[in-house]
């Protein structure tokens, strides 16, 4: 309990905190190609591999909130990843303001719902959604109580990603 009165504090505390909604415009993976979907019946049969989840919102549903201080923050989110499945994720980060627009950041993105059989594509392993944290970085353009920016994932997703101030 004692935790979560000190978070509250730090949250509410702080003079230059902002408070943001999320929302997920374009996913694309550098690494490219399809993968064995190990949850269906034979997935090892001759084009039985299916392209990752990628393109505009509908692709990614990503939504969140994220609260903000002048040099870090920290949020919770919503997204379909690679595979196709519902993740939910936890994230903090540190930034680097570079003039009155432009933030530089990087971080970590804890999530739970991706299922490690499909990420090391080895059909024997665990079929059961696990936690995977990932490095996370990115840039984005600020103006008037919203941002848009690029997020790196794991050094191969990047996600466009809008924020609206609330």
């Amino acid at each position: 309990m004692k935790i979560y009165v000190l978070l509250l504090a730090l949250f509410t505390m702080s003079a230059h905190s902002e408070h943001s909604i999320m929302v997920g415009l374009y996913t694309s993976h550098l690494n490219g190609g399809k993968y064995e979907d190990y949850r269906q019946d034979q997935w090892d049969a001759p084009g039985k591999r299916k392209p990752l989840n990628e393109g505009g919102p509908m692709a990614n549903q990503l939504i969140g909130y994220r609260y903000s201080s002048k040099n870090w923050s920290a949020g919770v989110c919503r997204f379909n990843n690679t595979f196709y499945e519902t993740t939910y994720c936890t994230f903090g980060m540190l930034h680097l303001n570079v003039g009155d627009h432009w933030r530089v950041s990087s971080g970590i993105n804890v999530t739970h719902g991706y299922r490690m059989a499909l990420v090391k594509q080895k059909a024997d392993e665990s079929m059961r959604q696990s936690f995977m944290a990932m490095p996370i970085s990115g840039v984005s353009y600020r103006f008037k109580g919203a941002s848009i920016g690029l997020q790196l994932a794991a050094g191969s997703i990047m996600a466009a990603v809008l924020e609206i101030g609330i």
